[in-house]
């Protein structure tokens, strides 16, 4: 049992040694002179159109929720994806998992149906 969180220990570990030096070593070295230019918030070299955490327009609201439903259902595709052959192999849990994967496919497709139906997919400047 230990031999297989041994990976997992190392890659943590790995991380911990590279990251700790990133995070500790500018605020040793790094200069601190605050101003209140450097204080403002910064919009891409231009100048503060709204304070920040101002309104953002409504329209991008359904984008956003779409984004999600689907870049969730990638994230959670792709591994069952990868191991699907071998879910096969259990004969029950095989089905199981292909009507979970089946359910889950219709509720995403159910939000993409809504989406389209609502006119969330068209774009209005």
């Amino acid at each position: 049992m230990e031999q297989i969180y041994f990976p997992l220990l190392l890659t943590a570990l790995a991380a911990i040694l590279v990251i700790a030096p990133m995070l500790i070593i500018p605020r040793i070295l790094g200069p601190r002179k605050p101003s209140p230019v450097k204080s403002e918030p910064f919009e891409c070299g231009s100048e503060l159109i709204t304070l920040a955490g101002g309104m953002v327009s409504i329209k991008f609201y359904p984008y956003a929720l779409l984004f999600l439903i689907f870049d969730l259902e990638i994230v959670f595709l792709f591994p069952l994806a990868v191991i699907f052959r071998k879910f096969l192999q259990i004969p029950r849990l095989g089905m199981v998992v292909f009507l979970g994967l089946l359910i889950y496919l219709g509720i995403a497709a159910a939000g993409l149906v809504y989406a389209w139906q609502r006119g969330a997919l068209e774009w209005e400047s």
